[in-house]
């Protein structure tokens, strides 16, 4: 690959890195305004485990991993501004 190249992909990845860390503490903040507190995390082969209390009241969510995969891949169809196949 050409430097410029090379260095643009870097400058992309950098503003990814930064709208990613800005999204990141949206989220964060509005699940301590909501009082939602996450408990524990556990990561499995296929599927992510979630903890969490909510006023006090203590719940589980199951996420499975290729779903969340296929949401960030459209999401970031859409944030790039492409339109998914």
């Amino acid at each position: 690959m050409r430097p410029t190249v090379l260095i643009r992909r870097m400058l992309q990845i950098e503003y990814l890195q930064a709208e990613l860390s800005r999204q990141m503490r949206e989220v964060r903040r509005e699940l301590q305004r909501q009082g939602i507190t996450v408990v524990q995390t556990e990561r499995r082969p296929l599927d992510v485990r979630v903890q969490y209390r909510v006023d006090g009241r203590h719940y589980e969510a199951l996420f499975m991993i290729p779903m969340l995969h296929a949401e960030v891949e459209g999401w970031f169809r859409r944030w790039m501004g492409e339109r998914p196949l």
